[in-house]
């Protein structure tokens, strides 16, 4: 081991690549994100990437994703640097195994095994030796059947058995390589953590696993959650996406720099994430929105509007855009409005009643109306105007 050696890794999870933001596409955001990664492998002397999983955002990506997803490693493989991942539960891990058709030439290390045990293997950099456990996300009708408990009773399959026994096999086969330090990669719900609306989760907690099951590892790099947040200690972590999917997600996005040293300590910085839309949720009446100059700083944010508006609102949504390009839902604040009241209905009084009734709905549904809901409106009042006529 070389005196002063030291194995740096930037921790990211849930690309997503592919998806969407209330409609509008992240490509380019995914692509910028791409580029600025590559620029700060080499700005910070980076040895490996991680991917702790949900690099698509569909277990059958488009055809778009999936160009996406190999320029993406393209723009990595350039840099020299090692690749470390893993799908998640939006991924399917069969056809990611196809991205190692992708890699050119790139040391890449892509975790599938998604039913027996992964075997952990050795990343060494100037002799520093760092022993990589990756668990790709364990579904427990896949997984696996768990390990009888210590008095020989069978256990259920849960989210928590399944992952606990493949990281205890795994603890178990690095016991016996020489390594220095050791990285865990897993895509899980770890209990306490703090979620965001885009995730996806089964009803219950059913999915929930505890921190004690990452016990013994010197780095947990974690995927699931899209919130950047150390959970029981700063060495078991969530990056966070790189983007925000979801207006939850106004916090500021980011990598995490992890230094593995030779004393056997390990440092953890975190990146701030320059590219990508910012989010935001605005509140007041249609017209402060569109006419306050505090409000000017928005311009290029996804915005959604909450109105406080009492009376009727003409096309709030096409207005809203006209100063906020990328405002894309509006719901409206309920306090202090009463659909029924005078002003309301003197608003609607002299307007076609399909206006009236679509604005309800969209009012109802504290949104854009459904187009679908909006053509069913549309066909049954011609039809009722059809049955009064005969």
């Amino acid at each position: 081991m070389t005196l002063g050696a030291a194995v740096r890794v930037i921790h990211t999870s849930d690309w997503h690549i592919g998806r969407s933001f209330e409609r509008l596409s992240l490509e380019d955001d995914q692509r910028a994100f791409g580029a600025w990664l590559a620029e700060a492998v080499v700005e910070h002397r980076v040895d490996v990437v991680v991917i702790a999983g949900d690099l698509f955002d569909r277990a059958a990506p488009s055809g778009e994703a999936v160009a996406c997803f190999v320029d993406l490693l393209e723009d990595l493989r350039r840099t020299g640097v090692a690749l470390v991942a893993i799908p998640g539960n939006h991924d399917s891990a069969t056809r990611l195994s196809l991205a190692g058709a992708f890699s050119q030439g790139a040391e890449l290390y892509l975790e599938t095994e998604e039913v027996d045990y992964p075997e952990p293997f050795v990343l060494e950099r100037a002799g520093l030796r760092v022993g990589v456990l990756a668990v790709p996300f364990r579904d427990p009708l896949i997984a696996r059947a768990p390990r009888p408990d210590a008095a020989g009773r069978p256990r259920t399959r849960t989210h928590e058995h399944v992952l606990a026994d493949a990281l205890e096999v795994g603890r178990e086969r690095l016991a016996h390589l020489e390594v220095d330090a050791t990285l865990c990669v897993a895509h899980a719900f770890v209990a306490t953590a703090e979620v965001s609306d885009s995730e996806r989760h089964p009803i219950g907690g059913a999915d929930v696993v505890s921190a004690s099951c990452f016990d013994g590892f010197s780095y947990v790099a974690l995927g699931h959650l899209h919130r950047p947040q150390w959970i029981a200690r700063p060495s078991l972590a969530y990056s966070g996406s790189p983007l925000p999917y979801s207006f939850s997600e106004a916090h500021r996005k980011s990598v995490r720099l992890v230094e593995f040293s030779t004393d056997g300590t390990v440092e953890v910085t975190e990146i701030p994430i320059p590219v990508g839309r910012a989010v935001v949720t605005l509140t007041g009446t249609l017209a402060d929105l569109l006419e306050d100059p505090n409000y000017e700083r928005y311009r290029d944010c996804f915005v959604a509007a909450r109105l406080s508006d009492a009376g009727y609102l003409e096309r709030p949504l096409e207005r809203l855009q006209e100063r906020f390009p990328f405002a894309v839902k509006v719901g409206y604040d309920r306090a202090g409005i009463d659909l029924s009241s005078p002003e309301f209905l003197a608003a609607a009084s002299d307007r076609d009643p399909a206006v009236v009734i679509k604005a309800f709905l969209g009012n109802a549904e504290s949104g854009e109306l459904d187009p679908a809901v909006d053509e069913l409106v549309t066909e049954l009042l011609g039809r009722s105007e059809r049955e009064l006529d005969q």
